[in-house]
Protein backbone atom coordinates (compact mmCIF):
# COMPACT_ATOMS: atom_id res chain seq x y z
CA UNK A 1 0.00 0.00 0.00
CA UNK A 2 2.59 2.48 0.39
CA UNK A 3 3.65 2.19 -3.00
CA UNK A 4 -0.14 3.31 -4.28
CA UNK A 5 0.21 5.92 -1.79
CA UNK A 6 3.16 7.09 -3.20
CA UNK A 7 1.72 7.11 -6.40
CA UNK A 8 -1.48 9.09 -5.82
CA UNK A 9 0.37 11.63 -3.72
CA UNK A 10 3.02 12.75 -7.24
CA UNK A 11 -0.48 12.43 -9.33
CA UNK A 12 -2.76 14.52 -6.78
CA UNK A 13 -0.04 17.28 -6.13
CA UNK A 14 -1.68 18.68 -9.18
CA UNK A 15 -4.39 16.48 -10.02
CA UNK A 16 -7.10 16.33 -12.56
CA UNK A 17 -8.35 20.56 -11.99
CA UNK A 18 -10.23 23.03 -13.91
CA UNK A 19 -10.83 25.11 -11.11
CA UNK A 20 -7.87 27.22 -8.84
CA UNK A 21 -6.44 25.99 -5.35
CA UNK A 22 -4.05 27.52 -2.95
CA UNK A 23 -1.55 25.18 -3.13
CA UNK A 24 2.24 25.12 -2.22
CA UNK A 25 4.32 22.72 -3.81
CA UNK A 26 7.81 20.71 -2.59
CA UNK A 27 10.68 22.20 -3.71
CA UNK A 28 12.84 19.22 -4.92
CA UNK A 29 14.89 19.61 -7.96
CA UNK A 30 14.91 17.81 -10.66
CA UNK A 31 17.49 19.34 -13.15
CA UNK A 32 15.80 18.79 -16.48
CA UNK A 33 15.64 20.96 -19.99
CA UNK A 34 14.10 23.97 -19.42
CA UNK A 35 11.03 25.39 -20.97
CA UNK A 36 8.71 28.75 -20.31
CA UNK A 37 6.23 28.62 -18.19
CA UNK A 38 5.01 32.09 -18.59
CA UNK A 39 3.55 31.75 -21.61
CA UNK A 40 1.35 33.82 -23.40
CA UNK A 41 -2.52 33.56 -22.09
CA UNK A 42 -4.87 34.23 -24.86
CA UNK A 43 -7.85 35.11 -22.70
CA UNK A 44 -9.93 36.34 -25.89
CA UNK A 45 -10.79 32.54 -26.32
CA UNK A 46 -14.03 31.87 -24.87
CA UNK A 47 -15.98 29.23 -23.87
CA UNK A 48 -17.40 26.83 -26.83
CA UNK A 49 -21.00 27.57 -28.11
CA UNK A 50 -22.32 23.67 -27.05
CA UNK A 51 -22.04 24.91 -23.70
CA UNK A 52 -23.32 28.10 -23.10
CA UNK A 53 -23.15 28.14 -19.06
CA UNK A 54 -19.60 28.02 -19.32
CA UNK A 55 -19.76 31.81 -20.41
CA UNK A 56 -21.22 32.37 -17.14
CA UNK A 57 -18.30 29.81 -15.75
CA UNK A 58 -15.66 31.93 -17.09
CA UNK A 59 -17.21 35.30 -15.85
CA UNK A 60 -16.78 34.22 -12.63
CA UNK A 61 -14.33 31.98 -12.32
CA UNK A 62 -11.46 35.11 -11.25
CA UNK A 63 -13.07 34.33 -8.03
CA UNK A 64 -11.55 31.59 -6.92
CA UNK A 65 -8.53 31.83 -8.81
CA UNK A 66 -8.58 35.24 -6.45
CA UNK A 67 -9.18 32.85 -3.28
CA UNK A 68 -12.50 35.32 -2.39
CA UNK A 69 -14.42 31.94 -1.27
CA UNK A 70 -17.15 33.48 0.08
CA UNK A 71 -18.00 35.37 -3.42
CA UNK A 72 -16.96 32.44 -4.84
CA UNK A 73 -19.14 30.29 -3.18
CA UNK A 74 -22.45 32.76 -3.26
CA UNK A 75 -22.02 33.28 -7.55
CA UNK A 76 -21.80 28.74 -8.05
CA UNK A 77 -25.42 29.45 -5.42
CA UNK A 78 -26.52 31.76 -8.21
CA UNK A 79 -25.59 29.53 -11.11
CA UNK A 80 -26.89 26.47 -9.70
CA UNK A 81 -30.38 28.77 -9.06
CA UNK A 82 -30.64 29.94 -12.85
CA UNK A 83 -29.24 26.09 -14.49
CA UNK A 84 -30.37 23.34 -11.51
CA UNK A 85 -30.37 20.99 -14.12
CA UNK A 86 -25.87 21.60 -14.37
CA UNK A 87 -23.49 20.46 -13.27
CA UNK A 88 -21.22 23.51 -12.74
CA UNK A 89 -23.09 25.35 -9.77
CA UNK A 90 -22.66 22.45 -7.20
CA UNK A 91 -19.06 21.65 -8.92
CA UNK A 92 -17.71 25.23 -8.18
CA UNK A 93 -19.74 25.23 -4.69
CA UNK A 94 -17.68 22.27 -4.06
CA UNK A 95 -14.31 24.19 -5.32
CA UNK A 96 -14.77 26.75 -2.61
CA UNK A 97 -15.38 24.55 0.12
CA UNK A 98 -12.26 22.55 -1.05
CA UNK A 99 -10.46 25.96 -0.89
CA UNK A 100 -11.69 26.02 2.69
CA UNK A 101 -10.33 22.71 3.52
CA UNK A 102 -6.79 23.74 2.88
CA UNK A 103 -6.56 26.99 4.06
CA UNK A 104 -8.86 26.47 7.30
CA UNK A 105 -7.15 26.44 10.78
CA UNK A 106 -8.88 23.95 11.94
CA UNK A 107 -10.45 22.33 8.99
CA UNK A 108 -14.15 21.92 9.83
CA UNK A 109 -16.28 18.93 9.65
CA UNK A 110 -19.03 20.85 7.87
CA UNK A 111 -16.34 21.92 5.11
CA UNK A 112 -15.16 18.49 4.05
CA UNK A 113 -18.96 17.33 4.11
CA UNK A 114 -20.22 20.45 1.87
CA UNK A 115 -17.82 19.59 -0.27
CA UNK A 116 -18.35 15.72 -0.34
CA UNK A 117 -22.13 16.43 -0.90
CA UNK A 118 -21.37 19.30 -3.75
CA UNK A 119 -19.08 16.95 -5.60
CA UNK A 120 -21.35 14.13 -5.34
CA UNK A 121 -24.33 16.10 -6.57
CA UNK A 122 -21.88 17.18 -9.58
CA UNK A 123 -21.27 14.25 -10.92
CA UNK A 124 -24.71 12.83 -10.66
CA UNK A 125 -25.86 15.84 -12.76
CA UNK A 126 -22.97 15.20 -15.11
CA UNK A 127 -23.92 11.73 -16.03
CA UNK A 128 -26.86 11.95 -16.74
CA UNK A 129 -26.62 15.38 -19.24
CA UNK A 130 -28.34 15.43 -22.37
CA UNK A 131 -26.53 13.17 -24.99
CA UNK A 132 -26.15 15.90 -27.16
CA UNK A 133 -23.34 17.33 -24.97
CA UNK A 134 -21.23 14.57 -24.40
CA UNK A 135 -18.00 16.25 -24.03
CA UNK A 136 -18.87 19.04 -21.29
CA UNK A 137 -20.10 15.72 -19.14
CA UNK A 138 -16.55 14.11 -19.28
CA UNK A 139 -15.45 17.15 -18.57
CA UNK A 140 -17.26 17.79 -15.15
CA UNK A 141 -17.29 14.24 -14.53
CA UNK A 142 -13.67 13.84 -14.58
CA UNK A 143 -13.32 16.96 -12.88
CA UNK A 144 -15.53 15.95 -9.99
CA UNK A 145 -13.58 12.56 -9.64
CA UNK A 146 -10.77 14.13 -9.32
CA UNK A 147 -11.59 16.29 -6.66
CA UNK A 148 -12.63 13.59 -4.76
CA UNK A 149 -9.91 11.72 -4.97
CA UNK A 150 -8.07 14.58 -3.80
CA UNK A 151 -9.93 14.91 -0.50
CA UNK A 152 -9.60 10.78 -0.21
CA UNK A 153 -5.35 10.98 -0.63
CA UNK A 154 -5.48 14.12 2.22
CA UNK A 155 -7.46 11.08 4.41
CA UNK A 156 -5.06 8.78 3.48
CA UNK A 157 -7.74 6.36 1.93
CA UNK A 158 -5.60 5.12 -1.08
CA UNK A 159 -8.36 2.74 -2.29
CA UNK A 160 -11.03 5.58 -2.69
CA UNK A 161 -8.33 8.26 -4.02
CA UNK A 162 -7.12 5.49 -6.94
CA UNK A 163 -10.63 4.20 -7.33
CA UNK A 164 -11.57 8.24 -8.53
CA UNK A 165 -8.36 9.32 -10.05
CA UNK A 166 -9.08 6.41 -12.01
CA UNK A 167 -12.40 7.33 -12.89
CA UNK A 168 -10.92 11.07 -13.45
CA UNK A 169 -8.28 9.95 -16.05
CA UNK A 170 -10.97 7.93 -18.03
CA UNK A 171 -13.08 10.52 -18.24
CA UNK A 172 -10.97 13.52 -19.08
CA UNK A 173 -9.59 11.33 -21.67
CA UNK A 174 -13.14 10.69 -22.99
CA UNK A 175 -13.64 14.39 -23.01
CA UNK A 176 -10.97 15.19 -25.64
CA UNK A 177 -11.33 12.20 -27.76
CA UNK A 178 -15.20 13.56 -28.02
CA UNK A 179 -13.90 17.36 -28.37
CA UNK A 180 -10.20 18.02 -29.73
CA UNK A 181 -10.83 21.92 -29.29
CA UNK A 182 -11.93 21.71 -25.37
CA UNK A 183 -8.55 23.35 -24.25
CA UNK A 184 -9.08 23.55 -20.70
CA UNK A 185 -9.59 19.35 -20.71
CA UNK A 186 -5.49 19.69 -21.61
CA UNK A 187 -4.45 20.68 -18.19
CA UNK A 188 -5.83 17.60 -16.42
CA UNK A 189 -4.54 15.16 -19.64
CA UNK A 190 -1.13 16.99 -18.89
CA UNK A 191 -0.66 16.55 -15.28
CA UNK A 192 -1.57 13.35 -15.72
CA UNK A 193 1.25 12.96 -18.47
CA UNK A 194 4.00 14.72 -16.83
CA UNK A 195 3.67 13.23 -13.01
CA UNK A 196 3.03 9.69 -14.19
CA UNK A 197 6.52 10.19 -16.24
CA UNK A 198 8.17 11.44 -12.53
CA UNK A 199 7.76 8.07 -11.19
CA UNK A 200 10.35 5.31 -10.63
CA UNK A 201 11.02 3.59 -13.43
CA UNK A 202 10.15 0.46 -11.66
CA UNK A 203 6.79 1.56 -10.40
CA UNK A 204 5.23 3.14 -14.15
CA UNK A 205 4.14 -0.23 -15.09
CA UNK A 206 1.98 -0.49 -11.69
CA UNK A 207 1.01 2.88 -12.32
CA UNK A 208 -0.13 2.23 -16.13
CA UNK A 209 -2.06 -0.72 -14.65
CA UNK A 210 -3.98 2.10 -12.08
CA UNK A 211 -4.42 4.53 -14.00
CA UNK A 212 -4.72 3.40 -17.40
CA UNK A 213 -2.04 6.09 -18.59
CA UNK A 214 1.40 6.00 -19.72
CA UNK A 215 3.74 9.26 -18.95
CA UNK A 216 5.06 11.44 -21.21
CA UNK A 217 7.10 14.84 -20.02
CA UNK A 218 7.82 16.44 -22.89
CA UNK A 219 3.91 15.78 -23.76
CA UNK A 220 2.32 16.57 -20.83
CA UNK A 221 4.04 19.84 -20.40
CA UNK A 222 2.79 20.52 -23.74
CA UNK A 223 -0.35 19.66 -22.89
CA UNK A 224 0.23 22.46 -20.14
CA UNK A 225 1.01 25.25 -21.96
CA UNK A 226 -1.73 24.44 -24.57
CA UNK A 227 -4.26 25.51 -21.54
CA UNK A 228 -2.67 28.47 -20.51
CA UNK A 229 -2.27 29.80 -24.19
CA UNK A 230 -5.85 29.21 -25.19
CA UNK A 231 -8.02 28.11 -22.58
CA UNK A 232 -10.63 29.82 -21.05
CA UNK A 233 -11.37 28.94 -17.81
CA UNK A 234 -7.79 26.66 -16.94
CA UNK A 235 -5.46 30.10 -17.80
CA UNK A 236 -4.42 30.56 -14.60
CA UNK A 237 -4.38 27.08 -12.82
CA UNK A 238 -2.61 26.29 -16.15
CA UNK A 239 0.80 28.62 -15.40
CA UNK A 240 0.14 27.96 -11.73
CA UNK A 241 1.03 24.30 -12.63
CA UNK A 242 3.36 25.06 -14.64
CA UNK A 243 4.89 27.31 -12.19
CA UNK A 244 5.34 24.35 -9.87
CA UNK A 245 7.29 22.68 -12.78
CA UNK A 246 9.84 25.13 -12.98
CA UNK A 247 10.13 25.15 -8.94
CA UNK A 248 10.58 20.68 -9.13
CA UNK A 249 12.41 21.13 -12.25
CA UNK A 250 15.00 23.74 -10.10
CA UNK A 251 14.47 27.05 -12.54
CA UNK A 252 13.62 28.72 -9.82
CA UNK A 253 13.69 32.42 -11.84
CA UNK A 254 11.23 31.08 -14.68
CA UNK A 255 8.95 29.92 -11.70
CA UNK A 256 9.59 33.39 -9.71
CA UNK A 257 8.27 35.31 -13.13
CA UNK A 258 5.29 33.15 -13.85
CA UNK A 259 3.98 33.49 -9.85
CA UNK A 260 4.83 37.06 -10.24
CA UNK A 261 2.24 37.40 -13.10
CA UNK A 262 0.21 35.79 -10.97
CA UNK A 263 0.04 37.49 -8.30
CA UNK A 264 -0.42 40.17 -10.44
CA UNK A 265 -3.51 39.16 -12.18
CA UNK A 266 -4.71 37.51 -8.23
CA UNK A 267 -3.99 39.63 -6.02
CA UNK A 268 -6.01 38.45 -3.22
CA UNK A 269 -4.59 35.14 -3.15
CA UNK A 270 -1.84 34.96 -0.86
CA UNK A 271 -0.96 31.66 -1.98
CA UNK A 272 1.55 33.03 -4.67
CA UNK A 273 2.94 35.13 -2.60
CA UNK A 274 3.99 32.82 0.35
CA UNK A 275 4.94 30.17 -2.82
CA UNK A 276 7.35 33.23 -4.94
CA UNK A 277 8.88 33.82 -0.46
CA UNK A 278 9.94 30.21 -0.23
CA UNK A 279 11.78 30.24 -3.61
CA UNK A 280 13.60 33.29 -2.32
CA UNK A 281 14.19 31.71 0.49
CA UNK A 282 16.26 29.46 -1.13
CA UNK A 283 17.78 31.34 -3.00
CA UNK A 284 19.14 33.03 0.18
CA UNK A 285 17.62 35.99 -0.61
CA UNK A 286 16.24 36.45 3.06
CA UNK A 287 15.39 40.29 3.13
CA UNK A 288 13.23 39.49 -0.12
CA UNK A 289 11.39 36.82 1.62
CA UNK A 290 10.62 38.38 4.62
CA UNK A 291 9.28 41.88 2.70
CA UNK A 292 7.22 39.53 0.29
CA UNK A 293 5.62 37.45 2.61
CA UNK A 294 5.65 39.95 5.73
CA UNK A 295 1.12 39.69 6.54
CA UNK A 296 1.18 43.30 7.37
CA UNK A 297 0.81 45.26 3.76
CA UNK A 298 -1.64 42.71 2.25
CA UNK A 299 -3.65 39.83 4.86
CA UNK A 300 -6.40 42.29 5.74
CA UNK A 301 -7.50 41.49 1.69
CA UNK A 302 -7.73 38.26 1.85
CA UNK A 303 -10.90 35.83 2.44
CA UNK A 304 -12.25 35.78 6.30
CA UNK A 305 -11.95 31.88 5.74
CA UNK A 306 -7.75 31.96 4.56
CA UNK A 307 -6.56 35.10 6.91
CA UNK A 308 -5.65 33.55 9.86
CA UNK A 309 -3.65 30.80 8.06
CA UNK A 310 -1.97 33.01 5.83
CA UNK A 311 -0.71 35.32 8.09
CA UNK A 312 0.23 32.77 10.32
CA UNK A 313 2.49 31.25 7.09
CA UNK A 314 3.58 34.76 6.31
CA UNK A 315 5.03 35.54 9.78
CA UNK A 316 6.51 31.90 10.06
CA UNK A 317 8.53 32.43 6.95
CA UNK A 318 9.46 36.16 7.96
CA UNK A 319 10.48 34.76 11.45
CA UNK A 320 13.28 32.18 9.51
CA UNK A 321 13.98 34.84 6.94
CA UNK A 322 15.02 37.26 9.94
CA UNK A 323 17.08 34.29 11.81
CA UNK A 324 18.91 33.12 8.79
CA UNK A 325 20.10 36.68 8.42
CA UNK A 326 20.75 36.89 12.53
CA UNK A 327 18.18 39.11 12.90
CA UNK A 328 17.14 38.46 16.29
CA UNK A 329 14.86 41.81 16.82
CA UNK A 330 12.64 41.29 13.48
CA UNK A 331 12.68 37.28 13.86
CA UNK A 332 11.19 37.79 17.66
CA UNK A 333 8.77 40.07 16.02
CA UNK A 334 7.21 37.69 13.65
CA UNK A 335 7.69 34.65 16.32
CA UNK A 336 5.74 37.01 19.31
CA UNK A 337 2.59 37.45 15.73
CA UNK A 338 2.58 34.25 15.55
CA UNK A 339 1.76 33.46 19.71
CA UNK A 340 -1.39 35.51 18.65
CA UNK A 341 -2.49 33.33 16.12
CA UNK A 342 -3.99 29.76 15.74
CA UNK A 343 -0.83 28.20 14.21
CA UNK A 344 -1.52 25.11 11.62
CA UNK A 345 -0.86 21.69 12.73
CA UNK A 346 2.32 21.07 10.66
CA UNK A 347 3.68 24.03 11.58
CA UNK A 348 3.63 23.75 15.11
CA UNK A 349 6.59 22.14 15.84
CA UNK A 350 9.03 24.27 13.28
CA UNK A 351 7.70 27.51 15.27
CA UNK A 352 8.61 25.70 18.47
CA UNK A 353 12.30 25.13 16.52
CA UNK A 354 12.55 28.72 15.33
CA UNK A 355 11.58 30.10 18.98
CA UNK A 356 14.50 27.62 20.22
CA UNK A 357 16.74 28.83 17.40
CA UNK A 358 15.47 32.67 19.05
CA UNK A 359 16.90 31.67 22.01
CA UNK A 360 20.63 30.58 20.66
CA UNK A 361 20.73 33.96 18.86
CA UNK A 362 20.05 35.67 21.78
CA UNK A 363 22.59 34.03 23.83
CA UNK A 364 20.07 32.38 26.30
CA UNK A 365 21.36 28.41 25.49
CA UNK A 366 20.34 26.73 28.44
CA UNK A 367 16.77 27.56 27.64
CA UNK A 368 17.25 26.52 24.00
CA UNK A 369 18.73 23.37 24.86
CA UNK A 370 15.25 23.08 26.77
CA UNK A 371 13.37 23.90 23.84
CA UNK A 372 15.13 21.56 21.60
CA UNK A 373 15.06 18.91 23.75
CA UNK A 374 11.19 19.15 23.95
CA UNK A 375 10.56 18.80 20.39
CA UNK A 376 9.64 14.69 19.36
CA UNK A 377 8.90 13.71 16.15
CA UNK A 378 10.10 14.14 12.94
CA UNK A 379 11.95 17.55 14.56
CA UNK A 380 14.13 15.49 16.74
CA UNK A 381 17.38 14.56 14.45
CA UNK A 382 17.09 19.26 13.68
CA UNK A 383 17.03 19.44 17.46
CA UNK A 384 19.97 17.10 17.65
CA UNK A 385 21.85 18.88 15.58
CA UNK A 386 21.11 22.30 17.28
CA UNK A 387 22.18 20.74 20.55
CA UNK A 388 25.31 19.68 19.10
CA UNK A 389 26.17 23.35 17.25
CA UNK A 390 24.26 26.41 18.73
CA UNK A 391 22.42 28.32 15.64
CA UNK A 392 23.28 30.20 13.49
CA UNK A 393 25.24 27.36 12.60
CA UNK A 394 23.89 23.39 12.60
CA UNK A 395 21.40 22.38 10.04
CA UNK A 396 19.92 24.73 7.49
CA UNK A 397 16.87 23.06 6.43
CA UNK A 398 13.98 25.12 5.78
CA UNK A 399 10.11 24.56 6.54
CA UNK A 400 8.55 22.78 3.27
CA UNK A 401 5.05 24.22 2.96
CA UNK A 402 3.02 21.37 1.88
CA UNK A 403 -1.04 22.55 1.92
CA UNK A 404 -3.60 21.79 4.07
CA UNK A 405 -1.44 22.31 6.51
CA UNK A 406 -3.76 20.82 8.86
CA UNK A 407 -5.35 17.26 9.02
CA UNK A 408 -8.92 16.36 8.39
CA UNK A 409 -11.03 16.50 11.58
CA UNK A 410 -11.11 13.23 13.71
CA UNK A 411 -14.82 13.23 13.51
CA UNK A 412 -15.02 13.48 9.80
CA UNK A 413 -16.69 10.51 8.57
CA UNK A 414 -15.44 8.67 5.76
Amino acid sequence: MKTVGALLTLLLAAGPAWAAKPSMPSDSAVPAAGHSAAGTAREENGPRADDPVRWEVAAMVDLFYDLRIAEGLAAAKKLEDRHPEHPAGPFFQGIAYYQRILVETPISTASVRAFEERMARAAKLAGRAPADAPAWREYYLGAAYGFQARVSSLRRDWVSAMRDARKAVGHVKKAVELDPDLEDAYLGLGMYHYFMARMPPTARPFAYLLMGLWGDREKGIAEMKRSAERGSVAVSEALAVLAFVDTIEGRGREADLGLERLMKRHPHNPAFRLWRATLLQRAGHWKEAAALADPGPWAGEVDPAARETSRAVGHYIAAEAFLMLRDASGAAAHLEALERLSVPERMRGWTALRRANLLDLQGRRADALAGYRALDGRLKPLARGFIAAPFPEGPKDLLRLRWPLNGLPSDDTQ
